[in-house]
């Protein structure tokens, strides 16, 4: 993915997507991604759709990294009647 975003930014795309509602299932490949796009100094923003819950320390690393926001799909289970 980061491949992907970097020839997107040597064409001068500088806003992404993440449009997978899983983005923040697996916090260890969030955290990689990020921390690729500090590494590297991409000067990019960042929006993705996101699972409850979210620790506040992937956020904030999230944040370093360009997201400007998260929209949560936060699903609730029907009462029995």
């Amino acid at each position: 993915m980061l491949e992907e975003i970097e020839g997107y930014v040597r064409e001068g795309r500088r806003h992404f997507l993440f449009q997978d509602d899983t983005f923040t299932m697996n916090p260890n490949i969030v955290k990689s991604l990020c921390t690729s796009i500090i590494e590297k100094r991409l000067a990019i923003r960042w929006t993705a759709n996101g699972r409850v819950p979210v620790s506040p320390g992937l956020l904030e690393l999230m944040v370093r990294a360009g997201c400007m926001r998260v929209f949560y799909g936060i699903e609730t289970v029907p009462r029995p009647s």
